[in-house]
């Protein structure tokens, strides 16, 4: 039985795919005459809006260098510690003073980690707060960050 819809949808394709054309009636000569002598209007093109253009100078200032900053920031101290609020903040005063951008939280952890992994700097997420340890800011660097939060040093 399904052998012979499927003959059956072959003979069809075949029956539909070779049609006569219409002969044509002579109404539709006629019209095509009349259409054919009429002048030709030359079709209105739109006008389309300017592409956009794209901004090839950025007035924003840089972002400062997390590894670079960093390497200044920290050193080494047995049995110390330093926070991650306050290793950005030590980046964040060293970008402001640079005349830097410094890149928000979010984009700070990755980085940094990386910075870390490659100084051979322990990382510990205790409670809640993130830890760098055997590290300590730098003096220059404490000194940044207490301005930045206003701290007494």
């Amino acid at each position: 039985m399904v052998e012979l819809i499927i003959v059956m949808c072959m003979i069809a394709w075949e029956v539909l795919g070779h049609a006569t054309p219409l002969a044509s009636r002579p109404e539709d000569v006629a019209n095509n005459a009349v259409v054919a002598s009429l002048e030709v209007v030359p079709s209105a093109t739109l006008a389309l809006p300017p592409s956009p253009k794209l901004v090839a100078v950025n007035n924003e200032p840089r972002a400062g260098s997390i590894p670079k900053i960093m390497t200044a920031a920290l050193e080494p101290a047995a049995g110390k510690r330093v926070e991650l609020k306050e290793a950005f903040g030590a980046y964040a005063g060293a970008c402001q003073s640079e005349g830097m951008r410094a890149v928000p939280p979010g984009l700070f952890v990755d980085p940094l980690r990386t910075f870390c992994k490659a100084a051979g700097i322990r990382i510990k997420d205790e409670g809640g707060h993130v830890y760098l340890l055997n590290v300590r800011l730098a003096n220059d660097a404490l000194s940044r960050f207490a301005f930045r939060f206003r701290l007494k040093v």
